[in-house]
């Protein structure tokens, strides 16, 4: 008993009290998660937001975290050293893939790694019955999962890349098998939730065909009969080249009952990176969405800037669960160490701490305005260019965020659409790369930079300090209790 591993394994022990009287017990072993266990993801009411489960209840959150796809590749040092780096910048989980090969082989760009499994040595497809990935293959994975628990970060598993998936599964009943056999081994982690599959839509980036959704599924059905408590959630690659989401609209998968949160891949959109965020936000019904690639290292076309910008724009429009990417960890390349320190990632930290400070999980878009009004009447800017002013409201009204993207650069707000008791108003500066508040010359400090009065029909201009990179314009009623720092731990 002590040595199984699964749940739900029943053990018949005899005892002997003397030899007139026995007693046959059923034994039933359950698994109790250890006190440091990271707590189970669960939606809350409002389908915007997540929850995690704590000692004193469910709390709502927001999580931030790596795509590790390829961490498997790594010798255990190594992968072990990058955890210990991400969790040290307060990363809540990493994405981790299973397949992402289109070959459908389980191996690097170099060919340096594969399965020992003879089935899944190339893209001829499974069959009933056979065995799926490799034993040596998938303790490696094993070990990855459970030291992500000793670290306290959630793993979200991706069980194929939507490629390799189509290549290797043609029929229903082997989806449902690959399916059972994903979800059983993972069933007793609490930690780990599931991305059924990446990039998965049809070819030209067009929704997928009914054949390849009665897949999908029969693969994710088969998994939430086991785990049902399990958050689950499919993402496609962008959009369909006209800003519109895949998949969930026109609803083809969001009415399954498996379907926990809406997925998008804002990078790979371009310009239409708020649309596609717009959409995800107002379907219905509501559920969290995941950014799981709102902005990537991939050599020099990202930089540290330009992933902030992308995270903080995708946060501004509701998102929920944000992760990024530095190619090197996500393809596991050459020189992946140079990356565990990454600042894009540590960015997002600060941008965590804000959110909490003021408990904005669920935050009302401002891209178009409300009610037809937009903080930021004019000069917005275009995404794609880099320059895109972005604002956020809170369901009461009673603060904003603005995000500007430059120093020394002035915006017009409109402060009407900020209600509270009275119409005087904080606004504090604070610098998303270290999570301070700065004043209008650009000195760290601890209280607003400037209080402004709110002029029915009229507009304020605000400049930027003239230091760092970008900032966030946090405009608050000077009635609020700042209970801590926006930027505090």
């Amino acid at each position: 008993a002590g040595a199984a591993r699964e749940s739900g394994n029943v053990f018949n022990i005899q005892l002997a009290a003397d030899e007139e009287t026995e007693t046959l017990l059923s034994l039933k072993l359950t698994s109790a998660p250890p006190s440091n266990s990271t707590p189970q993801l669960q939606l809350t009411t409002t389908g915007h937001t997540i929850q995690k489960q704590t000692a004193t209840g469910p709390q709502t959150t927001i999580l931030a975290g790596d795509m590790a796809y390829a961490i498997w590749l790594a010798p255990t040092a190594e992968w072990q050293a990058y955890l210990d780096a991400r969790a040290a910048d307060e990363c809540d989980f990493i994405t981790l893939n299973l397949c992402f090969n289109t070959s459908g082989k389980q191996t690097d760009y170099a060919g340096n790694y594969s399965i020992t499994t003879p089935s899944n040595g190339s893209a001829t497809a499974w069959t009933s019955g056979q065995a799926f990935y490799g034993p040596a293959f998938m303790a490696t994975i094993r070990a990855i999962v459970d030291y992500c628990k000793t670290k306290n970060m959630y793993v979200f598993i991706y069980p194929s890349w939507g490629t390799s998936f189509f290549q290797k599964v043609t029929s229903d009943q082997v989806a449902a098998e690959f399916g059972t056999y994903i979800a059983n081994f993972f069933k007793d982690d609490a930690h780990v939730n599931y991305i059924v599959l990446g990039e998965a839509n049809a070819a030209g980036r067009q929704p997928l065909p009914a054949a390849q959704l009665s897949l999908i599924n029969s693969l994710a059905t088969a998994m939430q009969a086991i785990s049902p408590n399990k958050l689950m959630g499919i993402m496609p690659a962008g959009d369909d080249g006209a800003g519109h989401t895949l998949n969930v609209n026109p609803p083809l998968l969001s009415t399954s009952t498996w379907l926990d949160m809406y997925i998008a891949q804002t990078y790979d959109v371009s310009s239409y990176q708020s649309e596609i965020m717009a959409d995800y936000y107002n379907y219905s019904p509501n559920r969290p969405t995941f950014d799981v690639e709102p902005g990537s290292y991939d050599g020099a076309t990202y930089l540290a800037f330009n992933v902030r910008y992308c995270v903080i724009h995708s946060m501004m429009k509701g998102a929920g669960i944000l992760s990024w990417a530095d190619d090197k960890v996500w393809a596991w390349k050459a020189g992946v160490t140079s990356a565990y320190p990454a600042d894009g990632f540590v960015a997002t930290k600060y941008l965590k701490r804000l959110i909490r400070s003021r408990n904005a999980y669920d935050r009302e878009p401002n891209a178009n305005g409300v009610s037809g009004t937009s903080l930021i009447p004019s000069g917005a800017g275009t995404f794609s260019s880099f320059n895109q002013a972005r604002a956020c409201l809170a369901k009461d009204k009673s603060w904003a965020w603005v995000y500007i993207h430059d120093k020394n650069v002035t915006k017009n707000i409109d402060l009407n659409l900020i209600t509270g008791a009275g119409n005087s108003l904080n606004l504090f500066w604070l610098n998303p790369q270290d999570g301070l508040l700065y004043d209008q010359n650009g000195v760290v400090t601890s209280g607003p930079a400037m209080v402004r009065t709110k002029v029915p029909g009229s507009v304020s201009s605000f400049t930027t300090p003239n230091v760092g990179k970008d900032w966030i314009a946090i405009i608050e009623d000077t009635s609020l209790s700042l209970i801590k720092l926006p930027g505090a731990a």
